[in-house]
């Protein structure tokens, strides 16, 4: 009985100072992340919504969806783990969620900025720059990813035979390496936009301002709507986490929160780089399309000419399947001067460079429309026009050309 009535033998436990001072900091992480998750998701919503077609085939944008999936279970299992915590310190199911989160916390940066590879990659394509090339771009960011991912394999592994180790400077180190990882990427790639830049100004030295540029060529608006996704997915992280280097050795007792807001700083920003992506994407597809169709309609009242008809103009702007599946960057960095516009009109320019030709041709088509508008079926009916096509033109041309051949041999 005395032994039943033993205090140290009833399993009570003791919450001291620190452990409080634990479960407050996980209460206001849960705070923190039930904010960032809702914003999140509505963001995620918003992102596969006005995504395109050729931008749900490419690799980095589910990359980018399951980045943010992941960030909004982080978000549930820090919920789950801060009441958990509260209830019972010391149970199994607490251990298990903070090993859960402390994986995704520490671990989900390095998967989002895997993303800034396929970026790099974006402005040399395999159809145009060798696999040294691509290898030597992609170099550094490759080999600093090695070394956070055994500074984070190392924190796991030894967070719970030692728990400082927590708070230790390897951590530090891993954001140092994030730190020269974004910054690298940065200064890539606002260094090859620099270098577009200046190529266009050097083929168009007459548009010297900004906006003279913008009203010249898209390529101006490319490389504009290009750095605005550089500062929002990259630029973003980067001040991040250099200000939570910065707080670590300041304020230590906000380490967990800087971490988390960090986390979803990242994802947050990798999702609007290419939300941005895709609705820049989408006006320029729209701009194209009105384009197109006012350039149709004032081709209706060119005289009838087959050449010039919108039926042809169609099927002389229609792209082929192969550059309609490449990605907006593909078409931009495959040619630092590439514009749609113009590569959709060179086949209408090309036609119509030879006016020699064309004059024939046209005498020829017209020739032929008299015939058959003079010419009258067995009923009196008119005979129905028929669509000349371009290929019976040159046809034509070349009869025409037989027969005065024909003519000048019979005349000698």
């Amino acid at each position: 009985m005395a032994d039943a009535m033993d205090p140290a033998a009833v399993p009570v436990p003791l919450l001291d100072e620190e452990r409080i001072e634990y479960i407050e900091a996980s209460r206001q992480e849960m705070a923190l992340n039930c904010t960032l998750t809702g914003f999140l998701f509505a963001l995620l919503i918003v992102f596969v919504l006005f995504s395109t077609t050729i931008t749900r085939k490419t690799f980095l944008f589910w990359w980018l969806v399951g980045c943010a999936i992941a960030t909004i279970i982080q978000g549930i299992l820090m919920a789950i783990e801060a009441n958990v915590l509260f209830l019972a310190t010391q149970s199994q199911e607490s251990l298990s969620l903070q090993i859960s989160t402390m994986i995704l916390t520490d671990w989900l940066p390095l998967f989002i900025d895997a993303s800034l590879i396929f970026k790099l990659l974006a402005f040399y394509p395999r159809s145009s720059a060798s696999n040294n090339k691509r290898l030597a771009v992609v170099a550094f960011p490759v080999l600093v990813k090695i070394p956070r991912l055994i500074c984070l394999m190392y924190v796991v592994i030894t967070y719970f035979a030692k728990p400082s180790i927590f708070k230790s400077y390897l951590l530090v180190v891993e954001w140092s390496l994030q730190l020269a990882d974004i910054t690298y990427c940065c200064a890539f790639l606002i260094w090859k936009l620099s270098n577009l830049r200046a190529a266009f100004h050097r083929q168009h030295p007459n548009s010297t301002n900004t906006a003279g540029l913008r009203n010249t060529s898209r390529v101006r608006s490319q490389l504009q709507f290009l750095i605005e996704s550089i500062c929002c997915a990259f630029m973003l992280p980067c001040l991040t986490c250099a200000l939570q280097i910065g707080l670590y050795y300041t304020h230590p007792e906000s380490f967990g929160p800087i971490v988390n807001c960090h986390v979803y700083l990242s994802c947050i920003g990798a999702l609007l780089a290419t939300v941005w992506s895709s609705i820049r994407d989408q006006t320029s597809r729209r701009t194209l399309f009105l384009n197109g169709s006012s350039n149709a309609s004032s081709e209706k009242g060119s005289g009838g000419d087959p050449l010039r008809s919108p039926g042809y103009r169609r099927q002389a702007e229609s792209p082929s399947r192969s550059e309609t599946t490449r990605t907006l960057l593909d078409q931009i960095f495959s040619d630092p001067m590439h514009d749609i516009e113009t590569q959709q009109t060179e086949p209408m320019e090309m036609l119509m460079t030879n006016p020699s030709v064309n004059e024939e041709a046209a005498s020829s088509t017209m020739k032929l429309r008299n015939v058959r508008r003079n010419s009258a079926t067995p009923n009196g009916a008119p005979t129905q026009l028929r669509k000349v096509e371009p290929y019976e033109s040159s046809k034509t041309l070349a009869g025409t050309s037989r027969s005065n051949s024909v003519e000048r041999s019979s005349d000698e």
